[in-house]
């Protein structure tokens, strides 16, 4: 009797203990051979170490693993969740949600490319009109991290380092900045996947250089943060006054004269960008310094300020002086 025990002793540990690939091939050989069959394949699959996360027998639904969800591959791999932000899917869900265990035709083991992937649980960024280049011909993993970060949003890099990968920095090309860029972030007025607008901004922003007039409602990005009444206001609205004129007014909804019957009409309206950057520039109050159309200088704008006014020489009209105090009589006001 205990001859018999020993033997079946022994035979048990031969069988039980590690698994190679071929043994498991006698039963499974179809399977290993679609595993194998695909581009990627993980390393433990290569090192024919099944047992590396598979018991050696299973139950009726399939093959029991060591461990059960991510634990069985942190034996291996970097938990990828040490960052401060940590995407859902690592939280809540489990790497196969993502990954395949075994082989793959997609880079990492993912069990589908990349946007596709992501929009299986992440709404389509790219319904808007105008879809930013990063999105349309890269992919998300170009500026988020898949599993965790410590930016925001997941995001590889802060803003506006990230962006800097791709755009010129304007802050580096200018003396003076927008605060809109020094106290924000680029995402302040730009979606960074699509939108329906112009240059990716989140809203309405009238850069036609002569509009045909003004509302409110062709500047709502700037009056996100700015005042309307800078330009529908009265001289104690703003510091581009002279005397009572608010030469906001003048400019952005055109200057009022009277025509040949006596009636007050509106001169050229002018739009926010005909004299302001929207990112910086080597002037205050982000002056323009010059107008660039395909390559060619069309006009300057020199700015200098004075004590409670300043002078603007620029290629559209004669040098002009204004103070909030002392009007210049040529201005009005």
């Amino acid at each position: 009797m205990n001859k018999i025990l020993f033997t079946v002793t022994i035979l048990l540990a031969l069988v039980s203990p590690a698994l190679a690939g071929d043994q498991c091939a006698e039963c499974h050989e179809e399977r290993i051979g679609e595993i194998r069959a695909k581009k990627v394949i993980h390393s433990a699959i290569e090192d024919d170490a099944c047992e590396d996360c598979h018991e050696s027998h299973g139950d009726d639904e399939r093959l029991v693993l060591v461990e059960e969800g991510s634990a069985l591959c942190l034996q291996c791999h970097d938990d990828p969740a040490e960052g401060k932000v940590v995407h859902e899917a690592v939280t809540d869900g489990d790497c196969i949600d993502c990954h395949d265990p075994h082989s793959s035709d997609k880079a990492s083991l993912l069990v589908d490319a990349v946007p596709e992937l992501c929009l299986q649980c992440h709404d389509d960024p790219t319904e808007g009109k105008v879809v930013h280049e990063a999105v349309s011909d890269g992919s998300c993993t170009d500026c988020h991290n898949p599993h965790s970060s410590d930016q925001g949003a997941l995001l590889t890099e802060g803003i506006p380092d990230l962006c800097s990968q791709c755009h010129d920095i304007p802050d580096e090309m200018n003396s003076l900045t927008h605060t809109a860029l020094s106290d924000g972030e680029c995402t302040d007025c730009h979606d960074p996947h699509s939108t329906e607008f112009s240059k990716l901004l989140i809203d309405k922003y009238e850069t036609t250089r002569f509009p045909g007039g003004f509302s409110e409602e062709m500047y709502p990005l700037c009056f996100q943060c700015h005042e309307s009444s800078l330009v529908t206001g009265g001289p104690e609205d703003t510091n581009f006054s002279n005397g009572s004129k608010n030469l906001h007014n003048v400019h952005v909804m055109g200057a009022l004269k009277p025509n040949r019957y006596g009636i007050a009409k509106r001169g050229k309206a002018r739009s926010c960008s005909i004299c302001h950057s929207p990112h910086g520039t080597t002037q205050p109050f982000s002056l323009i310094s010059k107008y660039v159309h395909k390559g060619i200088i069309f006009l300057t704008m020199t700015y200098t300020p004075s004590e409670d006014g300043g002078n603007c020489t620029v290629g559209c009209h004669k040098p002009q002086d204004y103070n909030r105090t002392a009007p210049d009589p040529r201005q009005g006001g």
